[in-house]
């Protein structure tokens, strides 16, 4: 409260997401060095200087009296002062969990599954193979079977290890099924390729944060393309007719 007093203080935060500072002095100055690398700038001020890298991050705030919504002197008895938005805070946050990847994959997974009932269906165009509705049914199970196991290995061991567990089961019961329907090893091997070629696609997906609607979009435009070649020479009923008007 005196000019040219200062104090200092050192203590050990546990387990706390925010940290958050009300500058009440008539020039307050923070300072934070973290080796946390994903660090969240918010409240009313900002820092003048901040440095982040995969080594943690370092931020510098300077708050003049001028500039703050709180008086230099005041009574909480008599005054009801908002604090909240008043305050230099920074968040500690997890960009990427297990959770949030498998969570971010089932936003995915109408992409992924469009994908997968596109390979099918030219599987079946290629191979003039009839499938069941219930057979297109036993692939969506399958799809739908692989976050399960993805979610539940990520629990117990790293996340790339059990994306590549859970993409050779799907791809080898795929594959396997495929070579079951069509009768033939080589198609059912064909298949198995184009799914893992999905579940690779789809795991770029999982790790792009900027560029993922980009990616997405593109491989759409691929698939189309590959449908379009496919049914290329497919004849239309009664093309050899001459229309009427």
């Amino acid at each position: 409260p005196y000019a040219g007093q200062t104090f200092s203080a050192g203590f050990t935060i546990a387990g706390s997401s925010r940290f958050a500072m009300v500058p009440l002095g008539n020039q307050s100055a923070l300072q934070i060095d973290s080796s946390w690398p994903h660090p969240k700038f918010e409240g009313e001020f900002l820092p003048l200087e901040h440095r982040i890298d995969s080594d943690g991050f370092s931020a510098r705030w300077s708050v003049s009296a001028l500039a703050r919504g709180v008086p230099q002197s005041f009574s909480l008895r008599k005054e009801s002062l908002d604090f909240v938005h008043s305050s230099a805070a920074v968040s500690l946050y997890e960009p990427v969990t297990q959770y949030t990847t498998v969570d971010r994959g089932l936003k995915y997974g109408v992409l992924f599954i469009a994908l997968t009932f596109l390979g099918v269906l030219c599987f079946e165009l290629l191979t003039q193979a009839r499938l069941h509705l219930v057979q297109y049914g036993v692939v969506g199970l399958a799809l739908v079977l692989f976050y399960l196991v993805l979610l539940s290995l990520s629990e117990h061991i790293d996340f790339l290890a059990a994306y590549v567990f859970a993409t050779a089961i799907m791809v080898a019961l795929l594959g396997g099924y495929a070579r079951s329907v069509a009768g033939s090893t080589r198609l059912g091997l064909a298949f198995a390729a184009l799914q893992a070629v999905l579940y690779w696609v789809l795991y770029v997906l999982l790790k792009l944060e900027d560029y993922a609607l980009l990616t997405g979009t593109t491989v759409l435009v691929i698939g189309l393309c590959a449908l379009m070649f496919v049914t290329r020479s497919l004849n239309r009923p009664d093309s050899d007719k001459t229309a009427v008007l």
